[in-house]
């Protein structure tokens, strides 16, 4: 993933310098023309390596993580043989001296899962009296984790009004006027944002296709 970052990296620089003019004498051109080539390479076997960790490790890990999590969720009494496991899958913390954030595991996979930059910054050329000029343009990125947020806000309020919140709160007047308002007004924001990302919402289901 590094080294196809690095890629991004490198052919954004070599046409900034094309663009902006300091690129001109054929030698440069001819060296450029190698390390084209040469990127060209690299970036076919990197390529050829994600397929391959996303295809044996990424999605094989996570079909058997959500087979494995409804399977206890249909049938309830597994709980007693896998809570202990559950509670040191999600709440262990990083024994990796370089992630300094002692956060539960959980944790840092939702946050990074629903956070991310709202925009990158990006280099626009244009020519200005026979001058070619840089200016930096903002571009907003896809905010398609909205749909995820709204897929566990609606699990969250189905898991309230499902019951939970009777166990919780014997109050039917404090359940109907103030805990299931709430609820369905935070899910009611959440499902205007998450609208909108579903209307900008694309990828090649065929290219890569559930298998679970």
């Amino acid at each position: 993933m590094q080294g196809l970052l690095r890629l991004e990296v490198e052919e954004r620089g070599r046409l900034e310098k094309e663009l902006a003019g300091e690129i001109s004498t054929k030698q440069a051109e001819e060296k450029i023309a190698i390390e084209r080539k040469k990127a060209k390479e690299d970036r076919k076997n990197l390529n050829k390596r994600k397929v391959e960790v996303l295809n044996t490790k990424i999605f094989p890990a996570m079909a058997n993580l959500t087979f494995f999590l409804e399977c206890l969720l249909k049938y309830p009494d597994l709980h007693e043989i896998f809570d202990e496991d559950l509670k040191a899958l999600f709440f262990a913390e990083s024994k990796n001296e370089q992630q300094r954030n002692k956060e539960a595991i959980i944790k840092r996979f939702i946050t990074a899962s629903m956070m991310w930059p709202i925009s990158k910054e990006t280099n626009e050329w244009y020519t200005d009296e026979g001058e070619k000029r840089r200016k930096r343009k903002t571009e907003l990125l896809p905010n398609y984790r909205f749909i995820v947020c709204e897929f566990m806000q609606m699990a969250i309020l189905e898991m309230i009004k499902g019951g939970l919140g009777q166990y919780l709160f014997k109050n039917e007047t404090f359940l109907n006027n103030v805990l299931y308002q709430d609820m369905d007004r935070a899910a009611s924001w959440i499902k205007l944002l998450a609208d909108g990302a579903y209307r900008y919402l694309k990828f090649n289901a065929k290219r890569r296709p559930a298998l679970f």
